[in-house]
Protein backbone atom coordinates (compact mmCIF):
# COMPACT_ATOMS: atom_id res chain seq x y z
CA UNK A 1 0.00 0.00 0.00
CA UNK A 2 2.83 2.16 0.74
CA UNK A 3 3.65 2.34 -2.90
CA UNK A 4 -0.09 3.44 -3.80
CA UNK A 5 0.39 6.26 -1.30
CA UNK A 6 3.96 6.95 -2.95
CA UNK A 7 1.76 7.25 -6.17
CA UNK A 8 -0.87 9.55 -4.93
CA UNK A 9 -3.75 7.25 -4.65
CA UNK A 10 -6.11 8.16 -1.75
CA UNK A 11 -7.47 5.46 0.05
CA UNK A 12 -11.16 6.47 -1.18
CA UNK A 13 -9.28 5.65 -4.64
CA UNK A 14 -8.01 2.20 -3.70
CA UNK A 15 -11.21 1.48 -2.32
CA UNK A 16 -13.22 2.29 -5.47
CA UNK A 17 -10.62 0.71 -7.46
CA UNK A 18 -11.28 -2.88 -5.77
CA UNK A 19 -14.78 -2.69 -5.74
CA UNK A 20 -14.36 -1.60 -9.86
CA UNK A 21 -12.21 -4.37 -10.53
CA UNK A 22 -12.57 -7.22 -7.91
CA UNK A 23 -10.17 -10.02 -7.77
CA UNK A 24 -10.93 -13.99 -9.63
CA UNK A 25 -12.25 -15.78 -7.03
CA UNK A 26 -10.20 -18.71 -5.44
CA UNK A 27 -11.44 -22.20 -6.53
CA UNK A 28 -12.17 -23.99 -3.65
CA UNK A 29 -10.15 -26.73 -4.10
CA UNK A 30 -7.00 -25.06 -5.07
CA UNK A 31 -3.61 -25.31 -3.21
CA UNK A 32 -3.26 -23.49 -0.03
CA UNK A 33 -0.52 -21.35 0.60
CA UNK A 34 2.81 -23.90 1.72
CA UNK A 35 0.96 -26.59 0.00
CA UNK A 36 1.97 -28.72 -3.13
CA UNK A 37 -0.84 -29.27 -5.67
CA UNK A 38 -1.88 -33.09 -5.78
CA UNK A 39 -0.04 -35.63 -7.36
CA UNK A 40 -2.26 -37.21 -10.02
CA UNK A 41 0.43 -39.27 -11.29
CA UNK A 42 0.27 -42.87 -10.55
CA UNK A 43 2.93 -44.40 -8.50
CA UNK A 44 3.70 -47.68 -10.23
CA UNK A 45 5.56 -48.02 -13.19
CA UNK A 46 3.44 -50.27 -14.63
CA UNK A 47 0.50 -48.05 -14.09
CA UNK A 48 2.12 -44.74 -15.26
CA UNK A 49 2.80 -46.68 -18.13
CA UNK A 50 -0.29 -47.60 -18.76
CA UNK A 51 -1.40 -43.78 -18.50
CA UNK A 52 1.55 -42.46 -20.60
CA UNK A 53 0.24 -45.27 -23.13
CA UNK A 54 -3.42 -43.76 -23.28
CA UNK A 55 -2.29 -40.11 -23.64
CA UNK A 56 0.78 -40.90 -26.11
CA UNK A 57 0.09 -43.87 -28.22
CA UNK A 58 2.67 -44.88 -30.65
CA UNK A 59 5.61 -43.89 -28.27
CA UNK A 60 7.81 -46.67 -27.74
CA UNK A 61 7.33 -48.12 -23.73
CA UNK A 62 11.07 -48.02 -23.75
CA UNK A 63 11.22 -44.24 -24.26
CA UNK A 64 8.55 -43.40 -21.76
CA UNK A 65 10.24 -45.43 -19.33
CA UNK A 66 13.09 -43.66 -20.35
CA UNK A 67 11.51 -40.19 -20.22
CA UNK A 68 9.75 -41.26 -16.33
CA UNK A 69 13.02 -42.01 -15.04
CA UNK A 70 14.28 -38.82 -16.14
CA UNK A 71 11.69 -37.05 -14.14
CA UNK A 72 9.10 -36.11 -16.56
CA UNK A 73 5.88 -36.48 -15.73
CA UNK A 74 2.46 -37.66 -18.27
CA UNK A 75 1.46 -34.27 -18.23
CA UNK A 76 4.53 -33.02 -19.33
CA UNK A 77 5.56 -35.19 -22.06
CA UNK A 78 2.00 -34.70 -23.39
CA UNK A 79 2.50 -30.97 -23.22
CA UNK A 80 5.88 -30.86 -24.75
CA UNK A 81 4.34 -33.10 -27.26
CA UNK A 82 1.50 -30.71 -27.76
CA UNK A 83 3.92 -27.67 -27.87
CA UNK A 84 6.28 -29.36 -30.64
CA UNK A 85 3.53 -30.71 -33.19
Amino acid sequence: LLGYHEDGWSIEQLVAYREENPPEPIPVDAPQPGETPPDDEPESTADWLSLAREQLPGWPDDTLLNYRENGWSVAQLVAFRDENQ
